[in-house]
């Protein structure tokens, strides 16, 4: 997943009430929750504590504290805008944010100037996915004065936060003036200087970096990411410092008139120098100036535009010890095999930077951007225990974890030593046995066999009669091996080594007999490791239909992955007054379509498999105006594999309909008593029958559950009633991952809470707050795996067609997270629809502009954002709602 995206205007599609404060009921009073208030104590400065509830950067008397404000406040310890004043020189204040800011996702909050830091302040953001300060290229982000603090060093330190188009003469993130300034978990991305220092400009201070990443910041001068001057001193840890450049000296790092420069199980790579090509002295692609390494990697870095290497300019402490420095001739005197150090390749020459590791920088997990370790990299396993301490000493504390906040110490070929640079190698990726798998459905993934004897597992739900082609691609001379498995996991089913036309990579065809999960494994051939590899499951795509009840035509449109075909399957009468359904009747693995009429007739018309159907008469049940049918929906109630139908009358009786495969059966399964206000089908214990949760107004789930001949009442727990919540939107949906069906409702307040059963071994729910959306923004909603992590996710279409994914973290918790997918456009009219429309494994929607009656994909993606892709013009439809299914 790639951070290259900067979120600079989320909330545009939200209204303006929302950009200060998500919901009015959460709106915070400046004298409760915003502050705390200070006291005098024993002659103690007690710390003032401010919480920012505001996205706007501004000084005025509202009732909101902005960031400028509480920062101002907290500098000159006296209230200002809705601040409260600080406590006093040389106290560390606190500034927070308040959480409701990120409740619809990241947000960023645009500087109308510089924020002036001059007193002790921890300032602690959200995590650099949610929070952004952007200075929109007007000014830098911070200065932090330390001249102007009388009492002490000014200590300040900041964490969770991404900085972004900072400009500036000098400094385009952060000057910082003496003191003391530590960085933790935060990213300095896309600043410039035209004089020095494109990231920060440490003068005369010292400069602590945790955990961070800083990369693509530019500079005229020198220090592309970092300058450190006028004797100021700086430990770098379990950071990357990335992608930066300088016109004149260290396109990294420029450390020339640095007291010291320690770094410590870090990554430097793709900075360069001379980036003008103006020649002379210029260098330092890197590091320009004295430094002591330890476990670090300096390599891939440049001088000039070209691809000439150039890796450190100036010397490196001769204790430097267990680093990775690419090219060898400029290495800082450093030499290969001397204190556990890498240089080059054996001492001579450039060291190929994709043999050490991948160089796109992108999310590896944890809270910045890293690049990952390539398989055989020398960095794993090479690093100096001793050394991987939080400043490189040895009598200091150990590094527990990696930048990522993965542990240290993990076993990346055969023995738990520490890896060089600032990611751990993985030690294993998916899991060992069918019991761990990992659930795949139809996708491409990348994974990896990392040591001798490493397998994976995955789990892959079929379809019964559709053909599933597994394929395994491999580096060259590498060799794979993959088994199927039946759905208990430890039958085999089938296995392939080489497959023609994939070197030593494997690839098996199965048609699933049953509609179940089977289970794939993936190893080397002898249980050797073989390395990354790309795993493919591959099945048809899913098609879209619609029925247009003023012409009564069924129109269907055949995925070919690019385009639909546009036809009419059939057409049924318009004088009936159908409601339609889609569904595999027959249990053949395709898409069939069905509806009822007013006299109560069912019909059905059964897919040939090249998008004819052919319709007749199911069966009758009594007629609209006798029975009053409502709830009528389509679910497997018996588990073979065919879809039934159900319904509730007005007499509180469900009827369902069993398919023999060419009609239905209609009797009564169960009744139900007054006062419920939502129903939703699905397999709510996992027997594999379909079953109705049923909402009462008291706040009671009450599950009829199927034994396949009938319907038993049972209850899942309770919520709060209807009339303190007015439950609506109630879908059911795999959040979790387990298989089992879970519900996801929401409140009139825009409260998601997710009906979990997976933590109660009887089927009961466990009810969770997920978060919270606008309730009157969005005008539909659907279910599906959009970004293909094997749980489903909800989509919601604002009135403007703009898209948020609310996903599921598949946690114990039932939290889910909110983020932006993109847009269909404000002006248009759309229809949708959800389905795997190219075959990739992710949920996508399909949409069509009335008027224009053009196709407009949203493609899912792993990145958790919408492709857009057109799918061709749809001639003759005139609207009608939309399905999908597997029509061939």
């Amino acid at each position: 997943m790639s951070f290259r995206n900067r979120w600079l205007s989320l909330f545009s599609s939200i209204p303006a009430r929302l950009v200060r404060l998500v919901g009015q009921n959460a709106r915070l009073r400046r004298e409760k929750s915003s502050r705390y208030a200070t006291e005098a104590l024993e002659d103690r400065t007690l710390l003032t504590a401010y919480v920012v509830n505001t996205l706007v950067d501004d000084v005025s008397s509202d009732g909101f504290i902005s960031l400028r404000e509480a920062i101002q406040a907290a500098n000159s310890n006296s209230a200002f805008g809705d601040a409260s004043a600080g406590s006093g020189s040389g106290a560390l204040d606190t500034i927070t944010f308040h959480p409701d800011l990120f409740l619809v996702g990241p947000a960023t909050i645009v500087l109308d100037g510089q924020l002036n830091i001059t007193d002790d302040l921890n300032l602690i953001g959200p995590g650099t996915s949610l929070l952004t300060l952007d200075a929109n290229s007007n000014s830098r982000i911070f200065y932090a004065n330390g001249l102007l603090q009388t009492n002490g060093t000014l200590e300040t330190t900041i964490s969770g936060l991404t900085m972004t188009g900072g400009a500036q003469s000098t400094a385009g993130a952060i000057w910082q003036d003496e003191g003391t300034l530590t960085l933790n978990e935060v990213r300095i991305t896309g600043n410039r200087a035209s004089n020095d220092s494109g990231g920060i400009f440490n003068n005369g201070g010292t400069l602590n970096i945790n955990r961070s990443t800083i990369d693509g910041n530019s500079t005229f001068g020198s220090g592309g990411g970092i300058r450190i001057a006028d004797s100021g001193t700086a430990t770098i840890v379990n950071s990357t410092i990335s992608g930066n450049s300088a016109a004149t000296f260290g396109g990294g790092i420029d450390a020339g008139l640095a007291q010291s420069l320690t770094v410590v199980n870090s990554t430097i790579t793709g900075n360069r120098t001379d980036s003008n090509d103006g020649g002379g002295s210029n260098a330092g692609g890197g590091i320009r100036g004295a430094v002591t390494l330890f476990n670090t990697i300096v390599a891939g870095n440049f001088r000039g535009s070209g691809t000439v290497a150039n890796d450190i300019f100036g010397a490196a402490d001769t204790g430097s010890t267990a680093n990775i420095i690419g090219d060898a001739g400029s290495a800082g005197g450093l030499t290969d095999g001397t204190n556990m150090n890498i240089v080059g390749v054996s001492g001579a020459g450039v060291r190929d930077i994709n043999t050490i590791l991948d160089t796109v920088l992108e999310n590896n997990g944890g809270q910045t951007p890293t690049h990952s370790l390539v398989f055989g990299s020398p960095a794993i396993d090479a690093g100096d225990d001793s050394r991987a301490t939080v400043d490189g000493e040895t009598t200091s504390t150990p590094l527990t974890t990696d930048q990522r906040g993965f542990g240290r110490f993990e076993i990346g070929d055969l023995y738990p030593f520490v890896d060089i640079g600032a990611v751990e190698g993985i030690a294993d990726d998916y899991g060992d046995d069918f019991a761990n798998a990992f659930p795949v459905a139809t996708r491409n993934l990348t994974g990896g066999l990392q040591y001798y004897g490493d397998q994976d597992w995955f789990s892959i739900p079929m379809i019964a009669g559709v053909t599933y082609v597994m394929t395994v691609r491999v580096q060259d001379g590498l060799d794979s091996v993959i088994e199927l498995y039946e759905p208990d996991g430890s039958t085999f089913i089938d296995m392939s080594d080489d497959a023609p036309g994939l070197g030593l990579g494997s690839e098996l065809s199965f048609v699933a007999p049953t509609s179940e999960t089977y289970y794939l494994l993936i190893r080397g051939l002898g249980d050797a490791s073989v390395g990354p590899y790309t795993l493919e499951v591959n099945a048809p795509l899913d098609d879209v239909i619609s029925f247009d009840p003023v012409t009564g035509q069924w129109r269907i449109g055949i995925s070919d992955g690019d385009t639909f075909t546009n036809s009419v399957a059939s057409t049924w009468s318009t004088s009936v007054g159908f409601e339609t359904y889609t569904g595999d009747f027959n249990g053949d693995g395709l898409t069939d379509i069905a509806g009822w009429t007013n006299s109560g007739q069912w019909y059905v018309g059964i897919s040939n498999g090249s998008g004819g159907v052919s319709t007749s008469v199911w069966g009758t049940w009594a007629s609209e105006a006798a029975a009053g049918w409502t709830q009528v929906n389509i679910a497997d109630f018996n588990g073979d594999g065919k879809m039934d139908v159900v319904g509730l009358n007005t007499s509180n009786q469900w009827f369902v309909g069993i398919s023999s495969g060419s009609s239905f059966a209609f009797s009564q399964w169960g009744t139900l008593g007054s006062g419920y206000v939502a129903h939703v089908v699905g397999d709510f214990n996992g027997d594999g029958f379909a079953d109705i949760a049923n909402l009462h107004d008291t706040g009671n789930w009450w599950v009829h559950e199927s034994n396949g001949s009938t319907l038993q009442l049972d209850h899942y727990g309770k919520i709060s009633s209807q009339a303190e919540r007015n439950w609506r939107n109630a879908m059911k949906g795999d959040f979790n991952g387990d298989h089992v069906d879970d519900i996801l409702i929401q409140d009139y307040l825009g409260n998601w809470f997710l009906a979990d059963g997976r933590q109660n071994p009887d089927g009961k729910f466990t009810v969770h707050y997920a978060n919270r959306w606008d309730p009157t923004a969005f005008v539909e909603f659907f279910i599906g795996d959009f970004n293909g992590d094997g749980y489903d996710d909800m989509m919601g279409r604002t009135a403007g067609n703009v898209w948020w994914g609310n996903r599921s973290l598949a946690t114990t918790t039932g939290r889910m997270h909110a983020q932006h997918w993109g847009s269909s456009g404000a002006a248009n009219t759309i229809t949708s629809a959800v389905g795997d429309f190219n075959g990739d494994g992710f949920a996508d929607m399909a949409t069509i502009r009335s008027g224009s009656n053009f196709w407009f994909v949203m493609l899912g993606s792993a990145s958790n954002k919408f492709i857009a892709d057109g799918y061709g013009p749809w001639t003759g439809w005139s609207g009608g709602q939309l399905r999908s299914g597997q029509l061939n």
